[in-house]
């Protein structure tokens, strides 16, 4: 009777195992299509995040070849122009401070009034020429910003003379660098003897442009 007893409640035991099994693999399996779609999510914005990081860097490699374009290009544009004052520096380099005094009588005379121009771009050019011994540059930016204003001193200068001085200091060097010394004095800008050669030679360009105004 016992051992009946215990056979009958190791088979109800074994048959609520099953069921058990089968009632907890039918709730994984709803669980798991519950969660199918949350997988799809995330499946989604991975796939998201992954462009966005694609995106991001097709655009920042874009910049940096921008970027690196445009600085070639400047330093291009430099070097040119570098090269052209140094080939036209070369050109009279060896005869820099080899000054010449005109005799009295060689200067054509003028009975124009000379009308200074105000503020610092104010020049003279009385006096003997300086010979630059300095070798060191100042920089480009500074220098560039010098040429500027030597050319308003420069423009103003040349227009109050006569036409017969023009004519006479248009090609004459000497006046170019009286001019440039001064406007460096003028304004304590102390520019290395090639800069001022340089800023002769532009000088000397810009007059051939102003006289033909």
């Amino acid at each position: 009777m016992n051992i009946s007893k215990i056979f009958a409640f190791f088979f109800l035991l074994c048959a609520t195992e099953k069921l058990l099994i089968v009632c907890a693999s039918r709730i994984l399996s709803s669980i798991e299509k519950d969660l199918a779609p949350l997988k799809n999510i995330d499946d989604t914005l991975a796939e998201k995040n992954r462009k966005k990081k694609i995106y991001y860097s097709l655009i920042s490699s874009g910049i940096f070849v921008f970027v690196a374009i445009a600085l070639g290009i400047g330093f291009y544009i430099n070097e040119k122009e570098e090269e052209y004052y140094f080939k036209k520096y070369a050109l009279f380099r060896d005869k820099r401070f080899q000054f010449e005094n005109p005799r009295d009588g060689q200067v054509p005379s003028t009975s124009r009034e000379y009308v200074e121009p105000p503020g610092i771009n104010k020049v003279n050019i009385k006096g003997p020429l300086v010979e630059n011994t300095n070798e060191n540059d100042v920089p480009i930016k500074k220098f560039n910003i010098f040429l500027d204003n030597a050319r308003i001193a420069m423009r103003h200068h040349f227009s109050n003379l006569s036409q017969p001085q023009q004519e006479y200091y248009l090609n004459d060097r000497d006046y170019i660098r009286k001019v440039v010394q001064s406007l460096e004095e003028r304004r304590n800008v102390h520019l290395s003897r090639m800069q001022e050669d340089m800023a002769v030679l532009n000088m000397e360009d810009f007059l051939q442009k102003i006289s033909k105004e």
